[in-house]
């Protein structure tokens, strides 16, 4: 009896009106813009993730712009690296001193050279059809807005 009354109060319907609303914590305030009319996350995991992400991420602004009118300043993309993309989300000053680690941690090579990369291939001009990013970088569409995680537990991984 105990068990039906735990499954009967799960599946208890909400009241009218009420809504379902995220735990809000002050770091998180950063999200939090009043003139946002639209919001994309990607979670990216890979690098050709996260070159998809780029990608999608500027036809987001640029389908917004011309078929609704809205403006860069208006939208929010947050791109989250972790895991194997969380290097890219380093300078090129942390892919020259460790781009061998980094690398490898990513399972990456640089498409052009198939060597370690010595900078973050997804900021550099170039590479075109190469990467899944087909020529946006991370300082194409930082420019446009979008804010990026690093995921921390990656990184202390990496460390």
């Amino acid at each position: 009896m105990i068990a039906m009354a735990g499954v009967a109060a799960a599946q208890k319907k909400q009241e009218a009106g009420a809504r379902w609303e995220p735990a809000r914590h002050e770091k998180d305030d950063w999200l939090d813009k009043a003139s946002v009319k639209h919001r994309l996350l990607f979670d990216t995991t890979t690098a050709d993730g996260l070159g998809d992400a780029l990608s999608f991420t500027s036809n987001f602004y640029r389908a917004n712009q011309t078929d609704y009118g809205i403006e860069s300043r208006d939208l929010a993309v947050v791109i989250v690296v972790r895991h194997r993309s969380a290097p890219f989300g380093y300078n090129d000053a942390m892919w020259g001193k460790y781009g061998a680690t980094l690398a490898a941690r990513s399972k990456v090579e640089d498409p052009k050279t198939k060597q370690a990369p010595a900078g973050n291939f997804f900021n550099a001009t170039g590479y075109g059809d190469l990467l899944t990013n087909r020529g946006t970088t991370l300082e194409a569409v930082a420019k446009l807005g979008a804010q990026f995680g690093v995921c921390t537990l990656s990184t202390r991984a990496i460390a």
